[in-house]
């Protein structure tokens, strides 16, 4: 059995060893048939000579005929793999045949690589770009690249600097602050290098950081005013950046909530008292539950009138006005007071006074007055006053009688309360008459005279003017006669005339008179210069338009207010003066312009009466009222404060202070006048004295009595 046994190992390990022997033969065998075996790289080799004829001669660049750099390089890096190849001794046939297909491969991808065509249109912008998500610190930006073929890739810009290139559709930032607001813009790029310069952005902010805390609550909460079914209640809301609404709490029941500072309750019942409630919210929703609140009560219904007013009379009255005034009552609750003029409603008022314009002059007029409170309660009891507007002084039937050939008489009827009538002729005052006649003489034959008639009553006021134009008679006519035709005078502004006529003032208002004469030549400044001491007017100037010959300015210094003004100047007077040039009618914008005044005010009365020199004023009686005249102080000493004034005119002046002045100095300009007026200075007419009449008739008598007594002697 054993020597069976081994007999088989024996046999076994026999094959083992045969079976290698035929496995290493077959192995050597094998080698030596491959070795036997030739390796065919002609293709290759001619496939690496014509690439590298092709790549010699392409040119890099991205004109017509040119390969892109990458083409090229990718077309190299083939042929140098291939020429490995062939070079390697080692290379079977199908490494020679797998790089030939690659160079071909490489080659066609080079070929076409070649540039045809220059591309210079860039690609769209991207579309749709936003924020697709933020954080306290971060924001997630995301678009739509466009859809061009040749598109590359996108050109990031964040506030404004360049961040990175990515053919992405998003962009994720990262770094940033809360509550911080950031812009994301992209330029488009495509594979040619054209660049989109149109910039898309998007701006985002990142998320605040969470606010816990609640706003302020409101202040000053009150009601500012009631009704009878209404209260309206206003507050002050806080300053909180973030703040933003209350919410409202009427009787302790929710009703809004608002960003205003104002909530009006209404259909409420009368005398019933009602509370709001404010809390404050801010934008992160945060409630401050600290409550504000206010009541406030509801009207009740007042059907009392308020009382009359008091104390209603005329306080002053005009001819076609009457103002009226009155105590308004002291109810609380007034509104105003309907006023009625002769029975009829005319307007409402909360003043104490009206002033009712428009009447006919002497007329009477009754005002009614009655209350309403702010309920529309209506005193309907009225309180009423009678007044009758001042009646104006009348002439009429005014008519030119004895007109010849160098005067005209002028004769008219005057009402009973006329006391005084003003003449002018053809604009200039000639004279003012207490009579209802007037002789007009030295006057140019066949000349035209316009005449102006006003009349004037004891106070004062002023009626209306009444107009005629009258011619004088020829010299060769005979004269006479009335009528408005052939009525006569000579021209006011005519010739010159020297030295002036005598003064029309009473001896006794002169104080002293102060004269020079100059020799007027056409188209030359005239200066007349006054030294007597009292005189404050210390020169007057004016341009002469002709040659008048000698002309004489006088200054008279009045004592008080000229007998030619009939009114007073508003303000203080410092001196009344009259200031004539040549004959009365001389003085007109025929003969001279741009007439000037120039005067002293000594700074001892200015200081007694504690007046500022920049507060005094010339005024000129323009022969119906006084008038402001333009006047700067030119310069002072320690004992006088000289003064300049231009002056449309010469007739009686005032040098007043401003005090009462200033609404009519608020109206004076600097313009200079350019039409002259003359008021003239002859004398007026003196009423008529009857003492020569009575002498007269006692001599006849005395006469006829000592004929008698001779008669009856014999």
């Amino acid at each position: 059995m054993r020597t069976k046994l081994s007999g088989f190992i024996y046999s076994l390990v026999g094959l083992i060893y045969s079976g290698i022997v035929l496995l290493f033969v077959a192995i050597s065998t094998e080698a030596a048939l491959v070795d036997n075996v030739t390796v065919d790289k002609s293709e290759l080799i001619s496939a690496i000579d014509e690439a590298s004829i092709k790549l010699e001669s392409a040119v890099a660049g991205d004109e017509p005929g040119e390969y892109p750099q990458s083409a090229i390089s990718a077309f190299g890096a083939a042929k140098d793999k291939a020429e490995s190849v062939a070079e390697d001794d080692n290379a079977t046939q199908a490494e020679v045949d797998q790089t030939l297909s690659d160079l071909k491969a490489a080659e066609a991808r080079f070929d076409a690589a070649k540039i045809t065509a220059v591309d210079h249109t860039p690609p769209s912008t991207v579309s749709s770009l936003r924020e697709t998500g933020t954080g306290t610190s971060w924001i997630r930006w995301g678009w739509k690249n466009p859809s061009e073929p040749d598109f590359s890739y996108v050109m990031l810009y964040l506030d404004g600097v360049f961040i990175r290139k990515t053919p992405n559709a998003f962009y994720n930032a990262t770094g940033f602050s809360p509550g911080t607001v950031h812009t994301l813009s992209i330029e488009t790029v495509d594979t040619s290098g054209n660049i989109n310069p149109e910039l898309v952005s998007d701006p985002a902010t990142t998320e605040p950081l969470i606010d816990t805390v609640p706003p302020s609550p409101v202040t000053a909460l009150n009601e500012s005013s009631v009704g009878l079914d209404w209260i309206r209640w206003t507050w002050k809301n806080p300053k909180d950046a973030d703040f933003e609404h209350v919410m409202v709490y009427f009787d302790d029941k929710f009703v809004t909530n608002t960003s205003d500072v104002f909530y009006n309750a209404i259909g409420l019942a009368e005398g019933t008292t009602h509370t709001i409630s404010l809390k404050t919210v801010d934008t992160s929703g945060n409630i401050n539950h600290k409550t504000v609140s206010d009541s406030a009560t509801t009207k009740i219904t007042d059907r009392t009138p308020p009382a009359p007013v008091t104390d209603l009379n005329e306080s002053a009255i005009g001819a076609s006005w009457i103002y009226w005034t009155w105590t308004n009552p002291a109810d609380q609750d007034l509104s105003h007071v309907r006023i009625y003029i002769d029975g009829a409603f005319v307007t409402t008022t909360p003043n104490n006074y009206y002033n009712a314009t428009g009447l006919s002059n002497g007329v009477e007029h009754s005002i009614a007055i009655e209350t309403v409170d702010a309920s529309g309660n209506i005193n309907t009891a009225q309180v009423t006053d009678p007044a009758t507007t001042l009646k104006l002084p009348v002439i009429s039937n005014v008519a030119g009688r004895s007109i010849k050939a160098t005067s005209i008489t002028l004769e008219w009827d005057a009402s009973e309360d006329t006391a005084t009538v003003q003449i002018s002729v053809n604009g200039t005052l000639l004279d003012t008459v207490t009579e209802s006649r007037y002789v007009h003489s030295d006057l140019n034959s066949s000349t035209t005279y316009n005449y102006t008639l006003v009349p004037f009553d004891q106070n004062g006021l002023k009626g209306e003017a009444v107009s005629i134009s009258l011619t004088t008679s020829s010299s060769s006519s005979s004269g006479g006669g009335g009528g408005g035709s052939n009525g006569g005078s000579s021209k006011s502004s005519s010739g010159g005339g020297g030295g002036g006529a005598g003064s029309v003032e009473d001896f006794a208002n002169i104080a002293m008179k102060d004269v020079d004469s100059e020799y007027l030549r056409t188209n030359s400044n005239i200066t007349y210069e006054f030294t007597r001491e009292g005189n404050a007017i210390q020169s007057v100037r004016f341009y002469s338009l002709k040659n008048s010959g000698e002309i004489t300015s006088t200054i008279e210094v009045l004592n008080n207010r000229s007998k030619l003004a009939l009114i007073d100047p508003e303000g203080l007077v410092y001196k009344y003066i009259n200031i004539w040039v040549g004959k009365a009618g001389f003085a007109t914008s025929d003969n001279i312009r741009d007439a000037q005044v120039e005067f002293r005010v000594n700074n001892s009365w200015l200081e007694e009466m504690a007046i500022s020199a920049d507060n005094i004023k010339l005024q000129r009686y323009n022969g119906t009222a006084w008038e402001v005249l333009p006047t700067i102080l030119e310069s002072n000493n320690t004992s006088y404060s000289i003064f300049e004034a231009q002056t449309p005119g010469f007739s009686p002046f005032a040098i007043t202070a401003q005090g009462l002045l200033t609404s009519l100095v608020d109206n004076v300009t600097d313009t200079p006048f350019t039409h002259i007026s003359d008021v003239g200075m002859e004398k007026k007419q003196p009423a008529k004295s009857r003492i020569w009449t009575f002498i007269i008739v006692f001599v006849l008598m005395g006469i006829l009595a000592v004929g008698y007594e001779y008669l009856k002697k014999e």
